[in-house]
């Protein structure tokens, strides 16, 4: 199969939340977050973003397997000092953990919270579907189903 650039650059760069709790609950893998401040008078790091971590360490996203020296090139590239400087990968062990996580660097409060549950309800099926129609294709199925298990999305 082909790449789909439309769908790694929908996943990778804005709906990269969706598609790690999405392979979260389809893998079993624990979910990795960079974070990095995006101004020098942030008080809280921007989630740049997510993927899961595969049993050997590499990380898994919508473009595929990767170290994460790529995840910190590519999303650190041509950024200001004081933002490669503050940046640093969190671990989630479940997707109620990421989401908490995730709402506590949003500091937005419970209208925040309620809307973005709104959501991530919507972009977890979403990205559940990429994940059958596009990535399952790609790798070997086998691989990649090894812990796969029915999804559940709890928010």
């Amino acid at each position: 199969m082909e790449r789909d650039e439309k769908i790694e650059e929908i996943y990778c760069y804005g709906e990269c939340y969706a598609m790690a709790i999405a392979l979260h609950c389809e893998l079993g893998w624990p979910i990795k977050t960079l974070t990095a401040l995006r101004t020098n008078y942030a008080t809280l790091p921007h989630p740049a973003h997510s993927w899961v971590e595969a049993p050997d360490g590499r990380a898994f996203d919508a473009s595929g397997f990767r170290t994460e020296a790529d995840i910190l090139e590519t999303y650190l590239a041509n950024r200001p000092a004081f933002t490669v400087d503050s940046a640093r990968i969190a671990q989630s062990a479940d997707q109620v953990e990421y989401m908490s996580f995730l709402l506590h660097l949003a500091d937005g409060g419970p209208d925040f919270k309620q809307w973005f549950e709104r959501q991530m309800a919507e972009a977890i099926p979403k990205a559940a579907d990429a994940i059958r129609t596009y990535l399952q294709p790609r790798y070997d199925p086998a691989a990649l189903n090894e812990h796969a298990a029915e999804p559940e999305f709890a928010l």
